[in-house]
């Protein structure tokens, strides 16, 4: 049976817990909710199908791939959009997240036979805290009220997160360990 997964940098607890208070007033103030059904990620492999019969050969090949991979450090700070329907936490210190992406990119193509996205050319490292359900009215308000959090936080990349869609709900799967 096909189920939905994508390959994401999931914070610690605590990085997760002050980004889901922005997106919990986010949707208290302006009623946008659609990025709460996924914890905060720096999404590696957008979504794709893949057959919950193979999900061993999945597991697998991403346990790999990832065993010596060295884990590294990043910086969330400053806010980002993408057009006026996705306001972002923006990544900084992102050339190892970069490198490793291209990677991720290249096994997912080359050994699981995943089709190559646009996405997966042009990565622009971000954490989403609102896309989606944002009304074009509440836009710019929702970038300000962001903005004005200044939200700022480095954290330690050691680990990389397969997600599986259940019911509306992107849930962690599976971690993977980086080196180091």
């Amino acid at each position: 049976m096909p189920a939905k997964y994508f390959i994401a940098v999931v914070p610690e607890a605590e990085i997760r817990e002050a980004v889901n208070r922005i997106k919990l007033e986010i949707r208290e103030k302006f009623n946008a909710k659609y990025a709460l059904n996924s914890p905060p990620h720096i999404t590696l492999k957008m979504p794709f199908t893949w057959d919950e019969r193979r999900e061993q050969k999945l597991m697998v090949t991403l346990e790999q791939f990832f065993v010596d991979k060295p884990a590294f450090e990043l910086v969330l700070e400053g806010v980002g959009h993408f057009g006026n329907r996705v306001v972002y936490l923006s990544v900084k210190n992102e050339p190892q997240l970069i490198s490793l992406q291209k990677e991720v990119s290249h096994i997912c193509k080359t050994k699981l036979l995943l089709n190559r996205e646009m996405s997966d050319q042009i990565f622009k490292p971000h954490m989403t805290v609102a896309y989606r359900d944002l009304k074009t009215r509440d836009f710019q308000p929702v970038l300000e009220m962001v903005k004005d959090m200044e939200y700022s936080t480095s954290m330690w990349v050691n680990k990389i997160t397969l997600l599986k869609r259940k019911e509306r709900i992107w849930e962690i799967w599976k971690t993977f360990k980086l080196s180091g």
